[in-house]
Protein backbone atom coordinates (compact mmCIF):
# COMPACT_ATOMS: atom_id res chain seq x y z
CA UNK A 1 0.00 0.00 0.00
CA UNK A 2 1.44 3.55 -0.98
CA UNK A 3 2.12 6.04 1.94
CA UNK A 4 1.20 9.56 2.79
CA UNK A 5 2.61 11.71 5.20
CA UNK A 6 1.73 15.31 6.32
CA UNK A 7 2.39 17.81 8.29
CA UNK A 8 0.15 20.16 10.50
CA UNK A 9 0.16 22.38 13.32
CA UNK A 10 -1.01 21.11 16.91
CA UNK A 11 -1.91 22.77 19.78
CA UNK A 12 1.33 22.08 22.04
CA UNK A 13 3.43 21.57 19.01
CA UNK A 14 3.55 19.64 15.72
CA UNK A 15 1.29 16.51 14.06
CA UNK A 16 3.37 14.07 11.46
CA UNK A 17 0.39 11.87 10.27
CA UNK A 18 1.61 9.05 8.26
CA UNK A 19 -0.78 6.38 6.75
CA UNK A 20 -0.12 3.43 4.61
CA UNK A 21 3.12 1.66 4.58
CA UNK A 22 5.73 3.75 6.24
CA UNK A 23 8.80 1.78 4.52
CA UNK A 24 12.35 3.82 3.28
CA UNK A 25 10.89 6.61 1.15
CA UNK A 26 8.37 6.91 3.40
CA UNK A 27 11.07 7.45 6.92
CA UNK A 28 13.46 9.52 4.66
CA UNK A 29 10.20 11.86 4.35
CA UNK A 30 9.68 11.41 8.32
CA UNK A 31 12.59 12.14 8.90
CA UNK A 32 13.13 15.73 6.98
CA UNK A 33 9.59 16.64 8.52
CA UNK A 34 10.74 16.36 12.11
CA UNK A 35 13.97 18.06 11.41
CA UNK A 36 11.79 20.51 10.29
CA UNK A 37 9.34 20.68 13.18
CA UNK A 38 12.10 20.68 15.89
CA UNK A 39 14.60 23.78 14.11
CA UNK A 40 11.01 25.72 14.09
CA UNK A 41 11.50 25.28 18.04
CA UNK A 42 8.35 22.56 18.04
CA UNK A 43 9.06 20.86 21.81
CA UNK A 44 6.34 18.15 21.35
CA UNK A 45 6.43 16.30 17.89
CA UNK A 46 3.10 13.46 17.67
CA UNK A 47 3.67 11.00 15.03
CA UNK A 48 0.56 9.96 14.21
CA UNK A 49 0.37 6.29 13.05
CA UNK A 50 -3.39 5.56 13.29
CA UNK A 51 -3.93 4.77 9.49
CA UNK A 52 -0.10 3.07 8.99
CA UNK A 53 -0.63 -0.34 8.06
CA UNK A 54 3.68 -1.26 8.79
CA UNK A 55 6.52 0.25 9.77
CA UNK A 56 9.77 -0.42 8.47
CA UNK A 57 13.12 -0.65 10.63
CA UNK A 58 13.81 2.59 9.11
CA UNK A 59 10.61 4.20 10.65
CA UNK A 60 11.75 2.53 13.72
CA UNK A 61 15.34 4.32 13.61
CA UNK A 62 13.46 7.68 13.20
CA UNK A 63 11.55 7.27 16.13
CA UNK A 64 14.40 6.04 18.43
CA UNK A 65 16.59 9.00 17.34
CA UNK A 66 14.00 11.70 17.47
CA UNK A 67 12.94 10.48 20.91
CA UNK A 68 16.29 11.22 22.00
CA UNK A 69 16.76 14.45 20.65
CA UNK A 70 13.81 16.10 21.22
CA UNK A 71 14.32 14.66 25.07
CA UNK A 72 17.85 16.15 25.50
CA UNK A 73 16.24 19.18 24.12
CA UNK A 74 13.80 19.34 26.61
CA UNK A 75 11.08 18.30 24.03
CA UNK A 76 9.33 14.50 22.95
CA UNK A 77 8.03 12.75 20.56
CA UNK A 78 4.85 10.68 21.00
CA UNK A 79 3.21 8.26 18.91
CA UNK A 80 -0.77 7.73 18.11
CA UNK A 81 -0.92 4.14 17.19
CA UNK A 82 -3.84 1.52 17.84
CA UNK A 83 -2.84 -0.62 15.12
CA UNK A 84 -2.47 -4.10 17.29
CA UNK A 85 0.80 -5.44 14.67
CA UNK A 86 2.56 -2.31 15.24
CA UNK A 87 2.28 -2.02 18.54
CA UNK A 88 3.18 -5.75 19.22
CA UNK A 89 6.18 -4.67 17.29
CA UNK A 90 7.22 -1.91 19.26
CA UNK A 91 6.46 -4.39 22.19
CA UNK A 92 8.86 -6.79 20.96
CA UNK A 93 11.61 -4.93 20.54
CA UNK A 94 11.38 -2.86 23.54
CA UNK A 95 10.27 0.64 22.21
CA UNK A 96 6.76 0.36 24.31
CA UNK A 97 9.08 1.14 27.53
CA UNK A 98 10.44 4.30 25.71
CA UNK A 99 8.21 5.60 23.31
CA UNK A 100 4.96 7.47 24.05
CA UNK A 101 2.46 5.75 22.67
CA UNK A 102 -1.18 6.78 22.92
CA UNK A 103 -4.38 5.05 20.92
CA UNK A 104 -5.72 8.47 20.11
CA UNK A 105 -5.17 12.03 19.68
CA UNK A 106 -7.28 13.38 22.56
CA UNK A 107 -5.08 11.05 24.56
CA UNK A 108 -2.11 12.66 23.36
CA UNK A 109 -2.66 16.36 23.35
CA UNK A 110 -4.48 15.61 26.83
CA UNK A 111 -1.01 14.08 27.74
CA UNK A 112 0.37 17.34 26.49
CA UNK A 113 -1.41 19.71 28.26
Amino acid sequence: MPYSIRSEPGPDGRFIVLSGDADLTAAAELQEMVTAAASEGDKTVTIDLSDATLIDSRTISVLVEWTESLSSAGGRLQVICSNPNILRLLARIGLDRTLRVFATRDEAQSSSA
